[in-house]
């Protein structure tokens, strides 16, 4: 899980998530997120490194996915929290954290109904 809006410059198409094992980050020596405050991406564990330990079965690789992806939804959760204190609408949220044909106002526009899944993004 990566917040969209860290995405931004990476050159990435629009998706909720990154799959580490792919061959695109064989190279790529950085962090699953650079804004990422994470153990995982604060250490410096690189998306290469962690494709390695994919592609190697080691049990590392999902400890350091786990812990990332744990760390990402707490602070989704400690942002929607903030945002209702502070009685916001979560729209601006929304659009922070989710890719593009993911948000509402996307499958309103594409007359998708909750739940339905897409097709084209």
């Amino acid at each position: 899980l990566v917040k969209f809006s860290h995405l931004e410059g990476e050159n990435f198409k629009a998706r909720s998530n990154l799959d580490l094992s792919k061959g695109r980050y064989k190279n790529d020596y950085g962090p699953i997120s650079k804004k990422c405050g994470c153990p995982t991406c604060k250490e410096g564990y690189s998306r290469a490194y962690i494709k390695h330990l994919l592609k190697a079965g080691e049990y590392l690789a999902g400890t350091l996915i786990l812990q990332h992806n744990v760390w990402t939804m707490n602070q989704l959760m400690l942002e929607i929290r903030e945002s209702i204190k502070a009685k916001q609408s979560l729209h601006t949220l929304e659009n922070e954290w989710l890719a593009p044909g993911f948000r509402t106002q996307d499958k309103m526009s594409q007359n998708i109904r909750f739940g339905d899944t897409i097709s084209k993004v």
